[in-house]
């Protein structure tokens, strides 16, 4: 059983900007819209994890807003250079979610707005420069995709994780977590009735539903080396992430970020906004690192050096932004550059092995 979680020096929601914790590391500046020779376009998706490429895909521009996507690619952030991964189906395909490890890059695309329940998932193979269909879509009865939650792919030691759904339920979907061996080929169930698979290697966590649970579900660990099944006892979390010893949560709320060491089961508070009531910042998306905590919430992103016992603001930016970390790679999104359109949005990125 868990201890309750203590207050971290973090709690008290002091923070200081990146020039100040991290003072002379570098910070790059990356366009996530950029053009490209010929008129393309190119949209960046997600990083390797040593921050030297991206997973995204090419479009053709329209001033009216309707850019037709071409491609998926994998392009090197230096020099642009592209590497071909797939011509896109329809100019309404887009790349929608994806992942990397130090082998494999992985995706999820798909072209029925507004929810995408055509989703189909593919892998690149870095070494062998090879790409395969994983998985796609369940369908009904009468050929329609089955509704499905989003479809979010992660990847760890050639072992990729997702969940989706399976079969049209009365409110919604069945959804199950599936687990794909990559350079086997193979696919399986992993864990039936849950969603929101995250992998770190041999661990996956997925939120399982649990009728006895108050909110529905309860986060579940599966060990893959061993198939032990551990019952972590959190209800409800609305985002959460691990690395090889720690998982990090937001809570039913959306108002704290909780971390906890897997070997003791002791919990700490990293932010705690819930005394503030309906004032509060809204949370999402956290990731994290044997390093960092990184998290979006309303106003800007966020991350927690635990090494230093710092709250880093990476960027105060209205009313979301985005917040990335892979391996050596922590990004966020920043705004854009004044006086220029939505094609100078910025990514900024630095390598997490640089900091002091």
């Amino acid at each position: 059983m868990a201890t309750a979680p203590t207050p971290s020096s973090a709690s008290a929601v002091h923070d200081v900007p990146v020039e100040t914790a991290w003072p002379g590391v570098k910070v790059r500046t990356l366009d996530v819209w950029h053009f490209l020779a010929g008129g393309l376009g190119f949209v960046d998706v997600v990083p390797t994890p040593d921050g030297k490429y991206s997973l995204g895909a090419t479009f053709v521009p329209h001033d009216h807003g309707d850019d037709e996507f071409r491609d998926v690619v994998l392009a090197n952030r230096a020099t642009h250079e592209l590497v071909l991964l797939r011509h896109l189906p329809s100019p309404r395909h887009q790349v929608l979610y994806g992942d990397a490890d130090d082998r494999w890059v992985v995706w999820v695309e798909a072209s029925l707005q507004p929810n995408f329940e055509d989703w189909q998932l593919y892998a690149y193979d870095r070494q062998t420069r090879a790409v395969k269909l994983v998985a796609s879509a369940a369908h009904a009865p009468d050929d329609r995709p089955v509704p499905t939650p989003n479809v979010q792919p992660r990847v760890d030691h050639g072992m990729a994780v997702w969940s989706a759904g399976t079969a049209e339920a009365p409110l919604g979907s069945h959804a199950d977590t599936f687990i794909a061996n990559l350079d086997a080929g193979t696919v399986r169930v992993l864990a039936p009735e849950s969603l929101g698979a995250v992998i770190a290697w041999p661990t996956v966590i997925v939120a399982r539903h649990v009728a006895s649970a108050v909110s529905g579900t309860r986060l579940v660990a599966d060990d893959l080396a061993t198939a032990a099944e551990t019952d972590l006892g959190i209800e409800g979390a609305g985002y959460y992430a691990i690395d090889g010893s720690s998982l990090a949560w937001i809570d039913d709320s959306l108002r704290a970020v909780l971390l906890r060491d897997l070997a003791t089961g002791r919990d700490r508070v990293v932010v705690d906004y819930r005394s503030l009531g309906q004032t509060a910042p809204h949370l999402q998306f956290v990731y994290l690192s044997d390093r960092l905590v990184a998290w979006g919430q309303s106003g800007g992103a966020w991350t927690y050096d635990r090494k230093l016992e710092t709250l880093v603001r990476l960027a105060s930016v209205e009313p979301f932004t985005y917040v990335y970390l892979n391996g050596v790679a922590l990004e966020w999104l920043d705004g854009r550059r004044p006086g220029e359109p939505r094609t100078a949005t910025v990514l900024r990125m630095l390598e997490t092995t640089s900091l002091p």
